[in-house]
């Protein structure tokens, strides 16, 4: 990951821009835990890269915050599809009564999608602290797209 520090300075929004640019992740994140409304959370910082004007550093956020929202939806609506395909069935036996089986995938998909989502909200955090600080720092492939994106 590369990383690269930015002069502290004000936002066309009148705001630091490292204040813009915690709102922005913020907004993001408030979403990416919510399963189907999880598409959503490209939403806020989309938002916050159409109406900022000047800063490349809030854009360049902006994009990239859009990017892990757009792959954390896309993980929530994968991950609720296949804890839906897995989960437990039900059935009646005349000698045992109802049996159900079946809970081994299920959980395993839940544990797992909790720890994609915790990973990610770890991976938030960091962002967020880094860019506190004024640095850009660029994540495998959202970075470059988030880059260009913001000349």
């Amino acid at each position: 990951m590369k990383t690269n520090t930015v002069a502290p300075h004000k936002s066309s929004l009148g705001l630091d821009a490292n204040l813009v640019v915690l709102f922005t992740y913020l907004s993001m994140h408030l979403f990416g835990w919510w399963n189907w409304v999880g598409l959503l959370a490209i939403a806020g910082p989309l938002v916050f890269f159409f109406i900022e004007k000047n800063s490349r550093f809030v854009k360049f956020h902006a994009v990239q915050a859009a990017g892990i929202g757009a792959v954390w939806g896309v993980l929530n609506l994968l991950f609720s599809i296949l804890r839906a395909a897995t989960r437990p069935r039900y059935s009646f036996d005349w000698v045992y009564g109802v049996r159900s089986s079946g809970w081994g995938a299920y959980t395993a998909i839940g544990v797992i999608s909790t720890i994609v989502s915790v990973a990610l909200s770890v991976l938030m955090v960091y962002m967020i602290i880094s860019a506190w600080n004024y640095k850009e720092v660029e994540l495998p492939i959202i970075g470059p797209i988030a880059r260009n994106a913001s000349k």
